[in-house]
């Protein structure tokens, strides 16, 4: 095959066109610079293939120009993982941080607030009283300490419960978000596939399901498995979430208990989210405010108990015995026995009948104070508040900490990411301007060979 004289022509005109894509590219780069979901994208250009053509000593190979090989995107999906995985760390450290935040609250600290301040002043009123146990005055006082240390341990009780019902709406929130997610996945993933059959690079597409993978992780840990042209399968444990084109949705289940499980809705078995917000708001609903809650009621219980015990075969002002002073049997209805909370004169401070200004049962009440009565004889009742209010803040400050430890490693992270994915405004400058040089080449070469074909017509060759 002989070479034809608008070989040299065509070359340029590819060079010329390829050079205009790398341009494009730039542009596009350039645009999306603020954009913090962008991957930088790349002109790879490649010689096409050379053409034999016979020449004085045989066959000979001749340079057919340039042509665009591939629009690649600039990423690198190892730091993907890492981020992701993070994310979900941090995620699920958020979410028990801002529920113990609020438990604390509820608490007041614990120590040097409501509910110790409520148990000193209770104390205080019975001490009172054993300086004057036949003063109504100071049986008055008792019952209304009493009524406000019972309504504080009350108020407590109902915000812990009042914090897992708002646990329990953060799940079935996370699940609706999920399921939304997860289902946007999918039709991108469809969307990604036809263009890539189609020979088209899906880059931008693949950005916006990048994003979006990026807010899933944050709800739970997710595993993601590439499949054919550019396709994801993406997993929770071992169940699909989506799976090519189509998405599988998770649900909340009432087991009876009232705490919502989350299970997959196609075969009900349990999601195993591993880390992320939902597990942060499931183990902050069945382990941290549980154990909260819990503990207020056994100091609740042993309150009651041992006040009662005394306070029943007591003699009030009137010679009446036999009441309980707390009725209840938990933090939650815990209270002043009704039958006495409007009688004053039924407090009763004597051992004996007929002796009114015997203070013996007050004395032996005010003992409850210094006795080991609570964590198996080993804590006074103040010190069981102390030690829980210890507790409590070791574990937000733990869960603090993650979160600032998973969010230092999240942010140095995301910056390995911009270093491979952000657009440098520098490098495109210098990408602008070698493409502008070659287009100008590309462009001279054309009205080179034009010049030179005129010739070979004005000589009739």
């Amino acid at each position: 095959m002989s070479l034809s004289p608008f070989h040299g022509l065509n070359v340029a005109s590819s060079a010329l066109l390829s050079y205009q894509r790398g341009m494009d590219t730039v542009a596009h780069n350039i645009s999306n610079a603020s954009n913090p979901n962008y991957s930088r994208q790349r002109v790879d250009l490649a010689a096409r293939s050379s053409l034999g053509y016979e020449g004085g000593i045989g066959l000979i190979g001749i340079g057919d120009g340039v042509e665009v090989a591939a629009l690649t995107r600039s990423r690198d999906e190892f730091t993907d993982s890492q981020f992701r995985g993070q994310a979900a760390l941090l995620g699920q450290w958020e979410e028990v941080s801002i529920s113990l935040t609020r438990v604390e609250g509820a608490f007041g600290s614990l120590s040097g607030t409501s509910l110790s301040n409520g148990l000193d002043a209770f104390w205080n009123s019975w001490q009172d009283l054993s300086n004057q146990p036949d003063s109504l005055a100071a049986r008055r006082e008792v019952l209304q300490v009493a009524t406000n240390l019972t309504a504080t341990i009350n108020r407590v009780s109902q915000e812990l419960t009042d914090e897992r019902a708002i646990l329990n709406q953060g799940v079935i929130q996370a699940v609706d978000q999920v399921n939304l997610m997860a289902s946007e996945l999918a039709d991108l993933n469809t969307q990604i596939k036809q263009l890539a059959l189609a020979g088209n690079p899906p880059n931008d597409l693949m950005d916006q399901r990048d994003a979006l993978l990026d807010q899933l992780s944050g709800f739970t840990n997710l595993i993601i498995r590439p499949t054919d042209n550019e396709g994801l399968n993406i997993f929770i444990g071992s169940e699909a979430l989506v799976r090519d084109g189509n998405s599988y949705e998770i649900e909340t289940v009432d087991p009876g208990s009232g705490d919502l499980e989350v299970r997959w809705a196609y075969s009900g078995e349990l999601l195993a989210a591993g880390s992320g917000k939902i597990q942060g708001l499931i183990d902050s609903r069945d382990t941290f405010i549980p154990n909260y809650q819990q503990k207020l009621d056994d100091f609740s219980a042993e309150l009651i108990t041992q006040i009662n015990t005394i306070h029943n075969p007591a003699y009030a002002l009137d010679d009446s015995t036999g009441r309980d002073f707390f009725s209840g049997t938990d933090a939650s209805t815990i209270a002043v026995n009704a039958g006495i909370a409007g009688n004053p004169q039924l407090v009763a401070a004597s051992s004996t009948t007929g002796t009114p200004g015997n203070n013996d049962v007050v004395l032996s009440i005010l003992a409850i104070r210094d006795v080991n009565v609570m964590s198996g004889g080993t804590e006074t009742l103040s010190d069981f508040i102390s030690s829980t209010a210890v507790e409590l803040a070791g574990d937000l400050n733990f869960a603090n900490m993650s979160v600032r430890h998973e969010s230092t490693l999240s942010n140095s992270l995301s910056g390995m990411r911009a270093a491979t994915s952000g657009v440098n405004i520098d490098e495109e400058m210098v990408n602008m301007i070698k493409f502008q040089r070659a287009y100008q080449a590309a462009a001279r070469m054309i009205s080179t060979q034009n010049e030179m074909l005129g010739t070979l017509v004005r000589l009739g060759l």
